[in-house]
């Protein structure tokens, strides 16, 4: 909870440059908030944030490129990155 008691995983609040947007449980979206008081900020429209069970999920959602970035490559996939053609 937060420090005015409200609930944070179902409403946000704040003066921040993204505000909650649409989630599913998989997949969470930060949508940029008009108001933000520092100018121009933010760049971004959205960033969207997607959960992977399995560190070989993430690794092949990277691969077929439907996310841009994982938060690390378990290293048992490492060998196979170096077969890849940039």
């Amino acid at each position: 909870m937060g420090r005015g008691g409200g609930n944070f995983k179902q409403q946000t609040s704040g003066t921040g440059p993204f505000k909650q947007g649409p989630r599913d449980g998989v997949r969470y979206t930060l949508v940029k908030n008009p108001d933000y008081w520092e100018k121009p900020y933010p760049y971004l429209d959205r960033i969207e944030l997607a959960t992977h069970r399995q560190g070989r999920g993430a690794v092949q959602a990277l691969q077929t490129a439907s996310v841009d970035m994982i938060e690390y490559v378990p290293w048992q996939s490492i060998p196979g990155w170096k077969r890849i053609p940039a």
